[in-house]
């Protein structure tokens, strides 16, 4: 064996064989995401600015101060290999997405490898999944929920970049919010997961590109220089953000968005995956509500939510549970599935409006 062999075998069992990676999380890493241009991290640079304008920016610096500049990169849940392996046999339409990028940037920031995600590009025809996905992979990654940002609402970036600070009503993009203050995710990290859903969708009747800021943000490089146009006198380091964005036509996002983002088809699930999905919908909504009923949902009910898509289940179980328990039942039965039961017949796609 070369001696160089030797050594990559020594490092790699160095990084495997850390504390991480056997279940213990270690303390997480923290990074300066916030500073000022110019190097300083007092004052608000006003020139130009109306009254109104100034005192805003001089609000957010000052709430900035009082939480710090700094924000943790979190790893993934201590069990991240157990419930990655669950998501992958619920989802297993995904099994290539976890394969090659998630799997191995989980096992690198659970072994404190400052490893940031590539971006993904999640391609498919609606009911395939991808939303419900992404909000699980953000719960094992470490983050509650991801920052949701429906891009076909998007006119003008700025829910991105902020709207410019020379405006009277200008304010910080969700991005910002989402970093500063755990908006939309429940919890402030330097490394949040953003899901950008309908990427092809956003609207082009503007002057402005809904895109423009990924062209930046997409990249690690200039991310750790990104300006929000309501504060641009601060620099925010973006670089570690996990971006997820899901989309149905790839002809419909420009090539240089495309170039920046790993691109995976993703297929419709199969009945027999739908079943297992619908079963993690209802174990979810079960968490989250802590109510007395069943573990499983019975047979019945599978083969009924199975024809809708992830989105359409978790609004039919919602209303489902809410219907059991209403009549103090323990288990959800094809009843309490409502309007639900007549629109979801087994072998038939749902028509009711919902993507």
């Amino acid at each position: 064996m070369a001696q160089s062999d030797i050594h990559e075998g020594a490092n790699q069992r160095d990084l495997f064989t850390h504390p991480a990676a056997s279940g213990q999380q270690i303390g997480a890493k923290r990074k300066r995401v916030f500073r000022q241009v110019g190097g300083t991290d007092v004052g608000v640079l006003a020139r130009g600015r109306n009254s109104e304008t100034t005192s805003r920016v001089a609000e957010i610096r000052q709430s900035l101060r009082e939480t710090g500049f700094e924000r943790t990169c979190v790893e993934p849940d201590v069990l991240w290999r157990v419930m990655l392996n669950e998501l992958e046999q619920a989802m297993p339409n995904f099994s290539a997405v976890i394969q090659t990028v998630v799997r191995p940037h989980a096992q690198l920031v659970a072994a404190g490898v400052d490893h940031r995600m590539p971006p993904l590009l999640l391609l498919g025809d609606p009911g395939s999944g991808k939303t419900h996905f992404a909000r699980q992979l953000a719960q094992i990654l470490g983050m509650p929920r991801p920052l949701h940002i429906q891009m076909a609402a998007e006119t003008n970036g700025s829910a991105l970049s902020g709207s410019s600070a020379f405006w009277s009503n200008s304010s910080p993009g969700l991005l910002f919010e989402c970093i500063a203050w755990g908006t939309g995710t429940g919890l402030m990290a330097a490394n949040p997961v953003v899901l950008l859903d309908e990427i092809d969708k956003p609207s082009r009747n503007s002057n402005y590109d809904p895109l423009g800021a990924l062209y930046s943000l997409l990249e690690a490089d200039t991310a750790r220089d990104f300006q929000d146009q309501a504060l641009p006198d601060m620099y925010i380091d973006a670089s570690t953000v996990r971006w997820i964005a899901t989309a149905n036509d790839i002809s419909a996002i420009p090539d240089p968005i495309r170039s920046r983002m790993c691109a995976f088809e993703i297929a419709m699930p199969t009945v027999d995956q739908q079943r297992a999905i619908a079963q993690r919908i209802y174990q979810g909504l079960l968490a989250r509500y802590h109510l007395p009923l069943a573990d499983e949902l019975p047979p019945s009910v599978l083969d009924r939510v199975s024809a809708l898509s992830p989105r359409e289940t978790t609004l039919a179980l919602d209303c489902a549970i809410a219907s059991a328990v209403s009549r103090f039942s323990f288990e959800v039965a094809v009843q309490d599935l409502g309007q639900f039961a007549a629109r979801s017949k087994p072998g038939l796609r749902s028509r009711i409006g919902f993507r």
